[in-house]
């Protein structure tokens, strides 16, 4: 499936009213976790139709609430799913993050055995994405400072992998950036805020699918996360 790039046309739906379940993407979604909804010390409930719950019963390493989504601390603290998702070889995904980094460590969202989704944010905002080992890094900033993301600065973006194994990353600094390569590995979830890389700040809120964006679609969660946390 084509990634989804192109003219920018305007949303299917005004943001207040499009939902990450909307449509089609409703049986695509693997997890839901929203803002101020289901989320308390150490706990995340999936608002998907999958009932993934993320959850750490350890009080030392629980994330607490804070600005609707959870604050984890960079040491140590991180949620573990119910379930383990597994993205088979050459398939798509989407994900959708709304967040507010407190460094530039390489904070870890998402993490799996062999895989993870990490992001930089004051000296640059980059996602760092480990498909069954194959390290691929996305630098949003390559051609100007403009790109970067100051501390505890609120962002949003969606990283997606189309099935030739092409990584593309949208997000709210204004640039697009699309790496290739063979990243077509299997590619697991099991973990949020890592085992290593811990992240350090707030996860506002987070979605991913099994496909990736049509534009329009892409639109839509654009307009949706930059509305809904004020992310110009």
């Amino acid at each position: 499936m084509a990634l989804g790039l192109g003219i920018h046309t305007a949303p299917l739906t005004t943001p207040l009213k499009w939902k990450p379940t909307d449509g089609s993407l409703n049986s695509e979604l693997l997890f839901w976790f929203k803002n101020n909804t289901g989320v308390s010390t150490g706990a995340w409930l999936d608002q998907s139709d999958n009932g993934n719950d993320a959850t750490e019963s350890t009080s030392g390493r629980q994330p607490t609430v804070s600005e609707g989504g959870l604050l984890f601390d960079g040491s140590d603290d991180r949620l573990a799913l119910d379930s383990t998702i597994s993205i088979a070889a050459s398939n798509d995904f989407a994900l959708c993050i709304a967040v507010k980094m407190n460094n530039d460590n390489n904070n870890t969202i998402i993490q799996g055995p062999t895989d993870k989704i990490a992001l930089d944010s004051t000296t640059r905002i980059s996602a760092t994405v480990t498909d069954d080992g194959d390290q691929v890094q996305i630098l949003m900033n390559s051609l100007s400072s403009l790109f970067t993301a100051a501390a505890s600065e609120k962002i949003w973006l969606v990283i997606q992998r189309s099935d030739a194994g092409v990584f593309h990353v949208t997000n709210s600094k204004g640039r697009s950036v699309t790496a290739s390569g063979d990243n077509t590995g299997s590619f697991s979830v099991n973990r949020i805020g890592g085992t290593s890389d811990f992240f350090d700040g707030i996860i506002l809120e987070m979605f991913m699918y099994s496909r990736i964006l049509t534009r329009l679609e892409l639109d839509n969660v654009e307009e949706y996360l930059g509305y809904k946390f004020n992310i110009s």
